[in-house]
């Protein structure tokens, strides 16, 4: 297992689908402005328009996530809540972006992935507390292993989108699995003595969230590892079989042993290779007795 210090969680959003109404633009308006809530940009050089984004803040985190009408998606997140320029770059987790190909279906998604050619920037202009908005821009460069292709997204905007930074309280595990928001129901945590291994599942609306992390784990960031412990898992239906986290991370922000209690949040990329497909699960944050 191998611990990752002074790594941020991508919180990568994919938000609820609801509708909104365009306002008339007035004539004086200048044909460059864009009206509140919304985010815009180019994939290869095709125009994008989300249909309804949002944004979320949270554990030091902004996520912004959209679909457009084709339903596909593009997310990403910065590891700070204020104003700056955030740059997207191969072997860092700490700004990520993703662009999800069919927001419908378990594609694989292109995601900045370590060790290929990806780039790009996301500049947060202004986060209004009051009102509750953010904007700002993005652009970056997204690769999907499958096929060794990318996306080039480009001339991204974001204006005014809401964010929410609800806290959550009690015993809960929650995400968003290709950006829909996901809750478990049922949570069953438990330790396996003979691998010394503590086994935390979440089932909700069909899905699986399912975590691995030794009994012992102290606070701190750790990455998953395929096939070893920490390690994740994903059924995006009772009678699929289960995808396996190839990239992401769980970080520990408490854990007491004697009282059974544990607290943390994660985000992973979970794969099965026959038929090819994947799932994003982001903005995960678990609270739960064992």
């Amino acid at each position: 297992m191998r611990k990752i210090l002074f790594i941020s969680i991508l919180t990568l959003v994919a938000m609820s689908l609801f509708t909104s109404c365009k306002k008339e633009e007035d004539e004086d308006k200048d044909d460059d402005t864009l009206e509140p809530g919304t985010m815009v940009a180019k994939v290869n050089g095709a125009d994008w328009t989300a249909v309804t984004p949002s944004a979320m803040l949270r554990n030091g985190k902004i996520s912004i996530y959209g679909i457009a009408s084709d339903n596909t998606g593009i997310g990403f997140t910065v590891s700070d809540t204020v104003p700056g320029t955030y740059n997207v770059a191969t072997n860092s987790a700490d700004h990520v972006g993703i662009f999800n190909p069919d927001q419908t279906g378990t594609t694989v998604l292109y995601t900045v992935t370590v060790g290929s050619e990806v780039n790009g920037s996301i500049v947060i202009t202004e986060v209004n507390t009051t009102e509750k908005w953010i904007s700002g821009t993005f652009h970056f460069k997204l690769y999907r292993t499958t096929d060794e292709t990318y996306k080039t997204i480009t001339e991204g905007e974001f204006f005014k989108v809401p964010y929410t930074d609800e806290v959550l309280e009690g015993e809960y595990m929650v995400a968003k699995c290709n950006g829909i928001n996901w809750s478990a129901t049922t949570i069953n945590a438990s330790v396996i003595v003979s691998s010394g291994t503590l086994h935390i599942s979440g089932m909700g609306g069909g899905k699986t969230v399912g975590l691995v992390v030794p009994s012992t784990v102290t606070p701190g960031t750790y990455e998953f590892e395929f096939g070893g412990t920490p390690s994740a898992s994903y059924a995006p239906t009772s009678s699929s079989g289960g995808m396996m986290a190839t990239s992401g991370y769980i970080t520990i922000q408490s854990h007491d042993t004697s009282a059974k209690r544990i607290k943390g949040t994660f985000y992973y990329e979970a794969e099965i290779f026959y038929p090819a497909s994947s799932a994003m699960i982001t903005e995960g944050e678990f609270d739960v007795d064992y």
